[in-house]
């Protein structure tokens, strides 16, 4: 009888194994296979296959199938073949993004229980999704009611194919199949009796290492939709750079005969496309050769992640762990992991000290000298101190955390648990590993479900570094307990001695070297990348003005700083919606001398751009000389800082814009005054902007069109460096280069603060010295041609131009015009336009120079871009009112305010409209058409509620100033250039004609000769005697006792 009963049960027992149980999803049925009462569903794709032009690409949700798919058996491994793994796979193909879920007959029925999704470890470039034993899966998870998923994710370079321009291959592909896999999970896994609001993301070694790495990013898993809870097991924490990752793509693509040519005339993203296309036409069996063949001749493996978005915040990787979710987190390592492995590491990197090579060298110095008696390989401590880091970081947040040591010695090397969990790299248990493996399940799955292992396991405690020491012995009694002193000599001495070394060599280094001054950032001086910083930065309220005060202004900052590189922007929930707005970048005048971004009033931007739809952006820039000292070797200080900072200003609108609502592709670049100059030397420079790509219009208001000679820059830096007693002194001049020279100066000014600086500056400008603003006209920015070549070829850029009519006419003085004009004989032009002016012949209606200098400027940018054919918009404010310089910049950013009047309240709105709608729309509006060359047609900017005036097309944008400053002028330069092309020839002819000197007139000439130079030394001798000698003193200081 009981014969009988035993044979009934085989039998059940083996119909069951082979009776399916079929699920629904949402892409069709699946047939698994049921052991007992458990369920297997193997090889459910969750992305199509990464084939073909998939290849290197995100994966793709997968198409549904029809009939019923069978789920019994494990599919394919993802490409690997390492040299690193002595685990290799046997059967491995690229169609491999399939989820294998362990279910059982109780989930199935309460449809409610917690999940676990297990991420394998192998850096991302070997293990595998189906290397695991059923068995033990089911003992470990489904008998305790926990549903297990394990993803595949791709692997080696079919992950690792790495580029500048994600749009062409993303990175970090194999972390976005492991999200897209959670995607999956939480959609279908009610499907399997799971709760989508329970599951656990579990990983042991590098799978840890994701699992931190997707806890602690700010960009993933925002809403904890994906994942509740993280157990990290046996990992480190380290990221690659995106420069490594290119290289070894670079590297494997020769290799594999996929770089194009050095010689073929491509972008770099035309070359990466190549590239791609070309890997992408070979089979995966030819690309996993060329892998292997690269890691047996020695070369960096393609594995591990790299810390860039949009998975990770751009921060410093320091600062990475600074902002984790509220994800309870279970997390530990073993005692001995790689003891057994001495490979030397650059531990300070991994850890993110500040000056990583000074503390390794302290790290191999204690080791050597017993000061440090660490017991513990590099590649263990890389595991035991990132644990402890993540603890802590976590419960400064408040976070549940609990930490366990896994420290029974047996088998305590890297992996070993993971045989408890899964079934891997099995050995033989003893008497005390049975019940190490039952207390390893259960904290396990306890977690997942509970939020709390169980068995006396308690959150860990800063204070006291607690954690769950993990140990069993049969004989002592010895049973797992809380124990304090996490690997205290390791935590203590990299966590608490090792960061405050590295603190101090921090230090030091600011008193041994010279605070970089802001002309002098690196090695080239331009404005280098924002560092990133933590956290959540506050951006309520302005910073400090760029560093200025100068005489020619009235509106002195109120805070100025030299840490000044800031860009506020101004947007609105529309934008941020929408995600598409026009964006203005608005770059302030006063000649680089003075003003700031920080001087407008927020109501009025609001008003005038973002009730507009249009996003406000303004940068800051450096001024004076922290913007003009100038040498002739650029290597040591390049000119024209100020307009780097400027380009700077705009990678950055190009780069982040997006995230604030605006469209990098509709920038408009806005100035008034000298900001208005620099648009326009923006636009018509083909050395800037040659791909549109940081703008594509420009409105240029009020601004006139010159350049400073570098030789203006030279000397004005020179006396500033002698004001602040920083020259090299006579005697060393002749024995040091000019290079050297110029170098030791600028040191000199660097090691003085930015506010003495400063009080030279202002002295200077109040001695009546030439002021330190203004643009060299000087490579690499501005091509070194003519004026009027440089304004010949601007680039295909919209503009909105005008000014007012009335400009500086309330500030006389003379400037030197005819130059600035480009016209080939400046100092003839410059005295006929005096002599017409004093005898009346030129009538430029009370007019002054300055005010002609930004009529003629206007008018002559126009004429350029229309005989290019690019759209070109003229005004003219002409409201007697208020139209002096900067007076209409009051009806759109609300500086130098006034009364309005009930005309000017029209006019605002007229202005706002005119500018708003060419930023939008590539045209004002209301009437304002394309200037007309033929006609000089512009915009009249006038409003009269009396007299029903309204703005209105008009002709001949001023007539006289234009006629003479272009016609009449223009033949009086050319009269004169072929006037001393005559005169040359008529040189060079009679200096062919022979001349001849009789004898008596050669004596006759020498003794007058004689004579006239006894008397003049005689005189001058006498002169010198009879007054007291000036003696120029000059003070050297202690800046130059090195020398």
């Amino acid at each position: 009888m009981y014969l009988n009963l035993i044979l009934i049960s085989l039998i059940s027992t083996i119909i069951q194994s082979s009776t399916s149980e079929i699920i629904s999803t949402s892409y069709g049925k699946l047939k698994g296979k049921q052991i007992g009462e458990y369920h297997l569903f193997k090889h459910v794709p969750f992305a199509k296959p990464p084939v073909g032009t998939l290849r290197f690409q995100k994966a793709e949700t997968p198409e549904k199938w029809e009939g019923v798919r069978d789920a019994r058996e494990y599919g394919p491994a993802c490409m690997s073949n390492s040299t690193i793994s002595k685990s290799p796979q046997k059967w491995v193909d690229e169609d491999c993004l399939h989820v294998n879920i362990f279910t059982s007959n109780k989930c199935l029925k309460l449809k409610n229980c917690a999940v676990v999704v297990y991420l394998h470890g192998g850096d991302l470039l070997f293990d595998s999704a189906v290397m695991f034993n059923d068995s033990s899966i089911s003992e470990t998870f489904p008998k305790n009611d926990v549903i297990l998923v394990i993803p595949g994710f791709r692997l080696g370079i079919f992950s690792h194919f790495a580029v500048e321009d994600q749009s062409i291959a993303p990175n970090n592909i194999g972390l976005f199949d492991i999200l897209k896999s959670l995607e999956f999970t939480k959609s279908e896994i009610h499907n399997f009796g799971g709760s989508n609001r329970k599951v656990t993301l579990l990983g042991h070694s590098y799978g840890g290492t994701i699992v931190t790495m997707l806890t602690f990013s700010t960009e993933v898993n925002r809403d904890l939709s994906l994942f509740q809870k993280a157990i990290s097991m046996s990992s480190h924490q380290y990221f690659e750079t995106l420069q490594f990752h290119i290289q070894k793509t670079q590297k494997f693509s020769d290799l594999a005969g996929c770089l194009p040519s050095s010689t073929a005339e491509m972008t770099q993203n035309q070359k990466d496309r190549y590239t791609m296309i070309c890997l992408q036409n070979k089979s995966a069996i030819e690309l996993l050769r060329v892998q292997r063949s690269l890691e047996e001749t020695g070369y960096p493996t393609l594995g591990s992640v790299i810390m860039r978005d949009p998975l990770f915040p751009d921060v410093k990787p320091a600062a990475f762990m600074d902002s984790p979710k509220m994800i309870p987190m279970l997390t530990g390592c073993s005692r001995v992991e790689f003891d057994h492995e001495p490979e030397l590491l650059p531990l300070s990197s991994v850890f993110h000290l500040e000056n990583p090579l000074e503390c390794d060298e302290k790290y191999r110095k204690d080791l050597a000298d017993g000061s440090f008696q660490g017991n513990h390989t590099d590649k263990t401590q890389a595991i035991l101190v990132p644990t402890k880091m993540r603890v802590n970081k976590l419960l400064e947040k408040g976070i549940p955390t609990y930490l366990y040591e896994y420290m029974y010695r047996k088998h305590a090397k890297h992996s070993d648990d993971l045989y408890y969990l899964m079934g891997v790299h099995p050995f033989e248990e003893d008497e005390n590993e049975v019940h190490l493996k039952q207390i390893y399940q259960e904290m396990i799955t306890n977690f997942a479900k509970f939020g709390n292992p169980g068995n006396n396991f308690e959150k860990a405690d800063f204070t006291k570094n607690s954690y769950y020491d993990l140990n069993w012995n049969e004989t002592s009694g010895q049973r797992p307990k809380m124990s304090t002193d996490f690997e205290k000599k390791t935590v203590d001495y990299w966590l608490s001695e090792m960061v405050e070394y590295d603190r101090s060599v921090t230090e030091e280094k600011k008193k041994i070297s010279p605070k970089t001054r802001s002309f002098n950032l690196s090695s080239n001086n331009k404005p280098e990348s924002a560092k990133n910083w933590n956290g959540i930065r506050d951006a309520t309220e302005y910073g400090p003005a760029c560093m200025s005060n100068s005489t020619e202004t009235s509106s002195i900052q109120k805070w100025v700083d030299e840490d000044c590189l800031h860009i506020n922007i101004f947007t609105s929930n529309k934008c941020l919606k929408t995600k598409n707005c026009a964006v203005v970048a608005y770059i302030h005048g006063g000649v680089l001398i003075y003003d700031s971004a920080v001087m407008f009033n927020d109501t009025y931007l609001i008003d005038s751009f973002l009730k507009n739809g249009v996003i406000l952006a303004i940068p800051a820039f450096r001024l004076g000389i922290f913007s003009h000292f100038t040498v002739q070797d650029q290597s040591i200080a390049p000119s024209n800082v100020a307009i780097y900072d400027i380009l700077k200003s705009l990678e950055f609108i190009k780069k982040e814009i997006h995230n604030f609502g605006g469209d990098k592709r509709k920038v408009t670049l806005l100035g008034h005054s000298f900001g208005g100059t620099i648009a326009s030397m923006f636009t018509f420079g083909n050395e800037v902007n040659p791909d549109l790509s940081l703008f594509q219009r420009t409105v240029v208001m009020s601004a006139d069109q010159a350049f400073h000679p570098l030789e203006l820059q030279l000397e004005t830096t020179k006396r500033f460096v002698e004001y602040a007693n920083c020259s090299v002194p006579l005697k060393l001049t002749g024995e040091i280069s000019d290079n050297k020279k110029d170098r030791i100066e600028m040191q000199c000014l660097q090691r003085k603060s930015g506010m003495e600086l400063l009080r030279i500056q202002r002295s200077l400008e109040e001695a009546g010295y030439p002021t330190y603003g203004g643009v060299v006209q000087r490579e690499p920015l501005f091509s070194e041609v003519k004026s009027s070549e440089y304004f010949g070829s601007p680039k295909k850029i919209p503009m909105l131009t005008g000014c007012t009519s009335f400009e500086f006419d309330h500030v006389p003085g003379d400037e030197n015009m005819a130059e600035n004009f480009g016209f080939e004989n400046p100092d003839e032009c410059d005295a006929k336009y005096r002599k017409d002016v004093k005898d009346g012949h030129f009538d430029r209606d009370n007019h002054t120079d300055r005010t002609i200098a930004v009529f003629v400027s206007t008018q002559l940018r126009v004429k350029k871009l229309l005989k290019k054919g690019i759209p070109v918009y003229l005004y003219q404010l002409r409201y007697p009112k208020h139209v002096v310089h900067t007076d209409d910049l009051y009806y759109i950013m609300g500086v130098h305010p006034f009364e309005m009047d009930e005309n000017e309240i029209y006019l605002r709105e007229v202005y706002q409209n005119m500018v708003m709608n060419f930023v939008k729309n590539g045209e004002p509006g209301n009437g304002f058409e394309i200037s007309d060359p033929k006609s000089s047609s512009y915009f009249e900017i006038n409003w009269n509620e009396t007299t029903g005036l309204r703005p209105h097309m008009s002709t001949d944008f001023e007539k006289k100033v234009m006629h003479y400053w272009g016609p009449e002028m223009t033949e009086f330069d050319k009269q004169i250039t072929l006037e001393k092309q005559q005169k040359t020839a008529r040189f060079r002819s009679s200096a062919n004609t022979p001349y001849r000197i009789d004898s008596n007139s050669h004596l006759f000439l020498t003794i007058s000769m004689f004579s006239l130079v006894f008397l003049f030394g005689f005189y001058a001798g006498k002169c010198c005697l009879n007054q007291d000698r000036n003696q120029y003193i000059q003070l050297y200081g202690n800046d130059f006792e090195s020398i």
